[in-house]
Parts: structure tokens; C-alpha cells; sequence
């Protein structure tokens, strides 16, 4: 026990504190190209970089596992945390709790840590920890992805690769990024796989991906089915990968939450993640009702100036269809891109926005027969949704939007104002 420990206040820093998170203690993520965060929300440009060409606070290509874990980015958070103070790089959690109560990965991992607090005990005066574990485990192994969602980019999906090539010809990134590439990679991970208790596979698109077979096979080997807890984003159009069926491994797991990153239905969601197959995703989604009816579904939108508008509309076609129950709805506001922010949106539309989701409610409670404490957490999150939404007006970064999806339209051959008619009124800011 250090001197640190003194500082220590478990019940008030994990329910409390607006600035503390376990994550400096039980996780690391680490992006195909290997460069290291201190979690998924965390954005290049909320570090501050000082090697050439870095984008995390370390490259794992350049160094291991146990010197990133102490490297000066990560101890400066541990220390941070311990003093309840807030760090730059967390802004995008502090401020989604400020103006929206939504889901938080701050929040999550306090509540689902919170009996490995006695880690943090162990910090050195200087923030660093002899102890390497990923109890929480989000590795990114490769980008390979046969979407490019409008929302993301070549770093996470090979398919983005080309369009980002004839968009700029200087762009020298490889296509094919992977983790398993570097030579020892899977020497330094293999001891820390069966203390993982909690892993969230993510895109690239983790059902196409073979690592992700390879640890699923390696608990299953271990008998640790019962044990490790799996979660997935997943844009859900594939669920077979190499004569290997994805729902056979469903089944065999105890704790399986599958989350579709759908933002939107029929030609939305096909021009909002290009490579949707509207048809497809429909099809995979009544065979898992039929195969795994046991395995925990939901559908978690990136919420962005091009979707809040439809998603009451997709939201109760599904419930309506049985696809899914009403609370079945992970919201994901969209902070990046910031031009594609729903905040860009004009007053006069958020204020249709709002009235739309308001009639929403009402249907959903006269629909389900809701009382005033049923699905609260449900409404609580949506009516932040519609809070984060009036939190600023940002419709001086509507022109920006408006070029920057006109470059792509013109590179894929698609057109947004055919797409979404209801964003007529942008063109009066162009």
C-alpha cells in the first residue's frame, strides 16, 4: 500500500466523483495500428503527442505491453484519478454526463469494477503499477471491414481505404492494418486472456475477424464459458466467417450481449454505413431470434444530425415487428466527426425533432401499458438524447458537413438529399 492510498475514498470516487475512472487500472485500448489509448472514447486529439507521427500515448508495433502500461500518459491519468481531478483526454464522458444522463463507459466500468478497487491501492508516487491487466479487454486486431459508415474511416475499416485514396492521393496509410502482425504479439498477450473477465469486440468488424474465433475457441478450450463476459458492436451482416458459425459459439457462452450498429432502416441505413444490406441485416436478425433466443440483442445508433430525426420512426418499426423489445436501444451520441454533431441542426428543426420523440413516448407508454417507473432508464437516456441536442448550437459547422458528404457523395455516386429529404432545410446554410 502507498502513500496514494491515503487519498483513497472507494465509495465516493465510483459513485460520486464526475472525473474518476477505473480504466487506468484494468484496461488499455489498442487500435490495428497499434497505437495505444487509455480506453475507446479517448480521441488522438485529446492527447497530447510528442513523437512524430504518434497518435496515442504509445505504439504497441515499438514497445510492450508493460511499458505502455507505464508509460507518462497513463500514470499522469492514474495520478489524476486518485486526486479526483479532472484529465483533457476524458472530456468527451464528462461532457456526455453533463448534458445528457446517458450510458457512459466511465460510469460502466466504475459499476462493473468496482471490486478490483484495491488495485489502485498498489499505485507507485509517480502513477505507476507493477500489474499489467486487461480484466476489461479491447484490442482492435485488425481494420478489416466490408463497410465504410460515413461516421468512420480507413483506420477502422479497409473499405474506407479507396475512397480516402481518390480523395487524396498522398494518403500513404496502409490498407491493411493488424495487431498480430508484430512479431511476439500473442507471446505477450496469452497470460493476460483467461484473467479477462469482461471483453468487447468491436470493428473493424469483429464476426469476419480471425482473432476473434481464435479467443473464443481459447475460453472454450480453458472452460471459461461461464465466466467471461462478451460484448459486441457488431454491423451485423455477417454471421458466418470460414465455415464458421458464429452462433454455434452463442450458444455456447453464458453471458453474450450482441449490439447492432444500426443507425437506421431501408436506404438510411445503407447510405449511413455503405455495405448495408437492409434485407440481409433483417434475415440475420430472425435467424438469431430463431437460433440463439436466449442470447441478449439490442441495436445501438450513432446518433448524428442525419438519424435523430428518422430513429423514433426506426425504432417502432422494430418494436412493432417484434425484432426487438422497446428498451432494447443502446444510444450512442455522435461527438466525432464534430460537424456531423446533431447539434449542427437549425432550432426551428430541433424543435420538430423534439416533438417528434415526444409523440414517440407517448406511444411507446399507451403502447407497452408503461407506468411512471416503467423503462425509466430507457426514457431517461432518450430524453438526454433530446437534452444533448439543445446543449449547444453548433449550426455554424453546417456548411462544413454539407461539403464535407458532398465530397463523398460524388466518390460513392450517392446523393444525401435524395436520402433524407427532411434535411432540405440545411441548404439555406450552404
Amino acid at each position: 500500500m502507498t502513500n496514494l492510498s491515503k487519498k483513497l475514498n472507494k465509495e465516493y470516487l465510483l459513485k460520486e466523483s464526475k472525473s474518476f475512472c477505473m480504466a487506468p487500472w484494468i484496461h488499455m485500448h489498442i487500435w490495428p495500428n497499434g497505437e495505444a489509448f487509455p480506453c475507446c472514447i479517448v480521441q488522438p486529439e485529446d492527447i497530447k503527442v510528442t513523437g512524430k507521427n504518434r497518435k496515442g500515448m504509445a505504439n504497441s508495433n515499438n514497445s510492450a505491453i508493460k511499458e505502455i502500461w507505464n508509460c507518462e500518459t497513463l500514470r499522469q491519468l492514474r495520478l489524476n484519478m486518485i486526486d479526483d481531478k479532472p484529465s483533457q483526454m476524458c472530456n468527451k464522458c464528462y461532457e456526455l454526463e453533463n448534458t445528457a444522463d446517458v450510458w457512459t463507459l466511465r460510469k460502466n466500468l466504475n459499476k462493473e469494477f468496482a471490486h478490483h478497487f484495491d488495485r489502485i491501492k498498489n499505485t507507485h508516487e509517480d502513477g505507476t503499477h507493477d500489474d499489467p491487466q486487461f480484466y476489461y479487454w479491447d484490442i482492435r486486431f485488425n481494420n478489416l471491414c466490408n463497410m465504410k459508415c460515413r461516421s468512420c474511416g480507413p483506420e477502422f475499416s479497409t473499405s474506407w481505404w479507396d475512397d480516402r485514396k481518390i480523395q487524396n492521393p498522398e494518403y500513404k496509410t496502409e490498407k491493411f492494418t493488424s495487431l498480430t502482425n508484430k512479431q511476439g504479439f500473442w507471446d505477450e498477450i496469452k497470460p493476460l486472456i483467461n484473467n479477462i473477465e469482461s471483453v468487447y469486440f468491436a470493428g473493424g468488424e469483429p464476426l469476419i475477424t480471425d482473432e476473434h474465433y481464435t479467443m473464443l475457441d481459447t475460453w472454450l478450450e480453458s472452460n471459461r464459458q461461464d465466466v467471461v463476459k462478451i460484448s459486441y458492436t457488431t454491423n451485423f451482416s455477417h454471421l458466418g466467417h470460414k465455415g464458421k458459425n458464429v452462433l454455434d459459439y452463442w450458444k455456447k457462452f453464458k453471458n453474450v450481449d450482441v449490439v447492432a450498429s444500426l443507425d437506421a432502416s431501408y436506404e438510411r441505413a445503407e447510405w449511413l454505413r455503405k455495405g448495408t444490406n437492409w434485407k440481409k441485416i433483417v434475415q440475420n436478425r430472425i435467424k438469431m431470434m430463431n437460433e440463439c433466443p436466449d442470447t441478449v440483442f439490442g441495436f445501438t445508433p450513432t446518433v448524428s444530425a442525419f438519424n435523430v430525426w428518422h430513429l423514433p420512426d426506426f425504432h417502432r418499426e422494430w418494436c412493432e415487428l417484434g425484432y426487438i423489445e422497446p428498451w432494447d436501444i443502446r444510444i450512442n451520441i455522435l461527438t466525432h466527426p464534430k460537424q456531423m454533431r446533431m447539434q449542427i441542426l437549425p432550432y426551428e428543426f430541433k424543435q420538430e425533432i423534439k416533438e417528434k420523440w415526444l409523440k414517440h413516448f407517448d406511444w411507446l407508454r399507451s403502447q407497452y401499458n408503461l407506468g411512471p417507473d416503467d423503462g425509466k432508464e430507457m426514457f431517461i437516456m432518450l430524453e438526454g438524447l433530446i437534452n444533448f441536442l439543445f446543449k449547444e448550437d453548433r449550426s455554424y459547422d453546417i456548411p462544413h458537413l454539407l461539403k464535407r458528404e458532398a465530397v463523398w457523395d460524388k466518390i460513392r455516386n450517392e446523393s444525401m438529399w435524395e436520402i433524407f429529404p427532411e434535411l432540405e432545410i440545411l441548404k439555406r446554410y450552404a
